[in-house]
């Protein structure tokens, strides 16, 4: 069995559960969560007192748990809706699961 869990942007959402409902029939979760990364610009760094630090971005965090032959298929399908081709499109990581 493999856990995926994945950090996408908000907006695309709904068109990767659209094409995770294609795929197969399994459970997913997913959550709102904050996060920052390689996603730097000037509006990188916020001030907050006499501190600078990053500015933790919206992302959505889902978690699909499959067997191992359905891993590529869930991959393929939230990568593809979820990409934009710009930084901060998100991370996918795949955990095996027992």
């Amino acid at each position: 069995m493999r856990q995926i869990i994945a950090f996408i942007r908000p907006s695309k959402l709904r068109d990767v559960l659209r094409a995770l409902a294609q795929v197969s029939h399994f459970g997913v979760t997913y959550s709102g969560v904050r996060g920052y990364g390689r996603q730097k610009d000037d509006e990188s760094i916020a001030h907050a007192g006499d501190h600078l630090g990053p500015v933790f971005l919206p992302k959505t965090r889902l978690c699909v748990t499959v067997n191992d032959d359905g891993a590529e298929q869930v991959i393929e399908a939230i990568r593809k809706p979820a990409a934009t081709g710009q930084i901060g499109d998100g991370k996918i990581l795949v955990l095996r699961a027992s």
